[in-house]
């Protein structure tokens, strides 16, 4: 049995924070960081990944101040060496796929629990461990909400990422976002391209020397276009074939994973006649022009970015594989959202219109939604897990959509999540229930994902009330700030 050795509590940078290190015969440790309405704590497997406990932008300091023989190597590290056989690997790979998983505890400004949630892998045979360090992975959008979350994840995993941004504003305001990503630009696990236009011939390939797999995220989104065509359709299609035709002169690259959407499932004018009992799967590959707005023109450009990914490995038969993946409605908690960010941050776009249902008329959306949400952390993860080419198959499409088949239904599902998880906030009028959003009814089959990926998305239920904590914490920074 392990034997506790060491008990702290110390305060660094302001926040207090627990540790207590178990390592007599496991050499692991746990921490909590506590700020003035935000307690994270962090279990034994949650900490397996951190190499050195001394490099810890939270513990460092105590462990620091300790002999370094207390607790080097970590109990993780050897267990998972080259020289270690398969079976012996497997415990370790167990608790790494449970790193950075954290507890998170939000507070108001008396330092009452407002909610308590975890960021927690629903798996049904999860194995994922740590990134293969050999694989540097490029990263296009990061600075985006699906982005951002992706990036995070990747490096979390321990995988070396270059990521694609626009300017050298992003690489400070992304270094302020998050300490991982400043840790990890330091210590040069991450490195930035800088690539003011992508659609410049030849811009993409002088950035893929060395990099062995392509995320793409990265998409044109004009809500105020003046010409669709030149504006949101041409963009679209020609970044997804730059980026795979600079893939494709690369003598390293292997895959390249493609952000789509299930918009590509079925055509916009679907939306004024649906079929609900029809279960889709197949592309829209015949997109009716001439568009008539902005979100029009947005739909034909990802189905016509989504046959044009498709023809290119039919005519070019590349060196890689392509795995498209398909996200529905992307919902749930903007993590680059400072906590003592303002509710407006984060009800925008869609996560607005969705929580409308839960707030005021102010943010119903003019246009009515499909009922298939899916959490951004979930997109991240599936973006993540298919840079594993051992893990996910390849020049293979996944829907990624949670409460499939049936989906919900926005003002139904909203309020009633609101009701069982904040009957305070929602008597107090915090939670008005007072907005709407029109549902779409469409039914999706996300079962080929499950079976690929091996584990299932997060519920609605569980997105809205994540999403909804958010708010109210950043709600009530308001009411401290001005009392």
């Amino acid at each position: 049995m392990s034997q506790r050795q060491i008990g702290t509590v110390f305060v660094a940078e302001g926040k207090l924070t627990a540790l207590e290190a178990d390592h007599v015969l496991r050499q692991d440790w746990t921490k909590v960081s506590r700020g003035p309405r935000r307690a994270e704590s962090w279990a034994v497997n949650d900490m397996a990944l951190v190499s050195d406990p001394a490099d810890d932008p939270d513990a460092g300091p105590c462990f620091q101040s300790l002999p370094s023989s207390g607790h080097l190597p970590t109990w993780h590290a050897p267990r998972i060496s080259d020289h270690m056989a398969r079976e012996a690997k497997k415990t370790p790979k167990r608790a790494a796929a449970h790193a950075s998983i954290r507890q998170t505890v939000l507070m108001n400004a008396m330092g009452r629990t407002l909610a308590t949630f975890e960021a927690v892998r629903t798996a049904l045979t999860d194995s994922r461990g740590a990134g293969d360090p050999s694989t540097t992975t490029q990263i296009t959008g990061i600075t985006g909400y699906i982005g951002f979350q992706t990036l995070i994840i990747a490096l979390e995993r321990g995988y070396r990422v270059r990521g694609a941004i626009r300017n050298e504003e992003s690489i400070a305001s992304l270094r302020n976002k998050s300490k991982l990503i400043a840790q990890s630009h330091a210590d040069g696990a991450l490195e930035f391209a800088i690539i003011p236009d992508f659609l410049k011939k030849g811009e993409i390939s002088k950035h893929l020397h060395g990099i062995t797999v392509v995320v793409h995220l990265a998409s044109p989104l004009a809500l105020h276009a003046e010409d669709y065509e030149r504006d949101i359709i041409e963009p679209a299609v020609d970044m997804v074939q730059m980026i795979l035709e600079a893939a494709a002169h690369s003598v390293s690259v292997q895959r390249v994973v493609v952000t789509s959407s299930c918009v590509t499932l079925i055509p916009f004018e679907w939306n004024f006649k649906p079929d609900s009992e029809r279960l889709y799967t197949d592309i829209n590959s015949s997109p009716t022009k001439p568009y008539n707005s902005p979100m029009e023109a947005y739909w034909a450009s990802k189905a016509l970015a989504r046959m044009a990914t498709r023809d290119f490995v039919k005519d070019e038969k590349p060196g890689f594989d392509i795995v498209s993946l398909l996200p529905s409605v992307v919902i749930g908690p903007d993590t680059r959202i400072a906590i003592d960010g303002k509710p407006g941050e984060l009800t925008v776009e869609a996560r607005g219109a969705v929580m409308a249902s839960a707030l005021d008329p102010s943010l119903k959306s003019v246009f009515p939604f499909v009922g298939v949400p899916v959490h951004v952390r979930d997109v991240a993860r599936a973006h993540v897990d298919a840079v594993d080419r051992a893990l996910v198959a390849g020049n293979r499409e996944y829907i990624l959509s949670s409460d499939t088949p049936d989906g919900v239904i926005w003002d139904r599902d909203t309020k009633a999540v609101a009701r069982k998880h904040f009957p305070k906030q929602v008597q107090s009028k915090a939670l008005p229930l007072e907005g709407t959003l029109e549902t779409i009814e469409w039914r999706l089959d996300a079962t080929e994902k499950e079976g690929a990926f091996g584990w299932r998305m997060t519920s609605f239920e569980d997105t809205m009330r994540e999403m909804i904590t958010q708010y109210l914490q950043l709600k009530d920074n308001i009411k401290s700030s001005t009392s």
